[in-house]
């Protein structure tokens, strides 16, 4: 199976939140009310960490 990784790039995001802004706050507002409702699903954070730099960390958010 075949994988790809997309970035988003800053401008192409600025462009979606200049063209419609009150677009995008209702689907911020709505992602949070589906999270306060229970039906969201967050998974869990992995802090991955260097047994001879035990200040160091990579954090793994999962998208």
């Amino acid at each position: 199976m075949s994988r790809t990784f997309d970035v988003v790039p800053g401008a192409v995001v600025r462009r979606i939140l200049d063209a419609d802004r009150a677009a995008v706050q209702g689907v911020v507002d709505d992602a949070y009310r589906a999270r306060h409702k229970g039906v969201t699903v967050n998974p869990d954070s992995y802090f991955l960490r260097f047994p001879d730099k035990p200040d160091a960390r990579i954090i793994a958010l999962p998208a």
